[in-house]
């Protein structure tokens, strides 16, 4: 279903939420906005920050105790805007784990490209450029956020239950993803090998 909105407009974000169990946070300026100076810093807080804020308090107002926040490895760079803008964000998903106990899983994907985005896409070289710095598919960050919230009990004392559809999932995925954990933030290399938090 798609419903045209800003998650700027909390109001609507509660109406919107009603009746959902689950919420994908994705929404943000990227660094690319930066670099070609398409946005400055008050467009960055307002959405990355303050949107993310305003899908925390929309998703708590709902009765919503799950959240998958998109973060980005560039929270390492908080030299940018971008950087910068993901940190704020993060304490804010955090706030919301640790204060409201709502089940929050961080991913920081390098990067990643919309299949819509044609120009990325325009000549091989630049394509082969992006995901040779470790950029993923936006097909695997869904996979990732499918992964984080399924509609069963996957793990039991911190491990996979080798039962469940999403055991089944995973062995089908190649390369094996990992499972994203409540409480964790994974980190994956330019290869797409967990670093940290698997």
């Amino acid at each position: 279903m798609f419903i045209k909105g800003s998650v700027l407009d909390c109001s609507k974000l509660t109406k919107i939420f009603r009746g959902c169990n689950c919420i994908a946070h994705i929404a943000a300026w990227h660094g690319l906005h930066e670099d070609r100076g398409e946005k400055d810093a008050y467009d960055f807080f307002d959405l990355n920050v303050r949107g993310t804020f305003e899908v925390f308090e929309a998703a708590a107002s709902a009765g919503i105790d799950k959240v998958i926040f998109i973060s980005t490895t560039s929270v390492y760079r908080p030299d940018t805007r971008y950087g910068s803008s993901k940190i704020l964000a993060e304490l804010i998903a955090e706030d919301y784990r640790k204060h409201r106990l709502m089940n929050v899983v961080t991913l920081r994907p390098r990067g990643f490209i919309p299949y819509w985005d044609r120009a990325v896409y325009a000549k091989y070289s630049d394509w082969a450029r992006w995901f040779w710095k470790g950029a993923v598919h936006i097909n695997d960050v869904a996979a990732a956020v499918i992964l984080t919230h399924p509609n069963e009990a996957v793990t039991e004392s911190g491990a996979l239950r080798p039962a469940s559809r999403a055991a089944a999932l995973i062995k089908q995925l190649k390369p094996t993803p990992h499972l994203a954990l409540s409480g964790r933030t994974m980190e994956f290399d330019g290869k797409g090998k967990c670093v940290a938090g698997c």
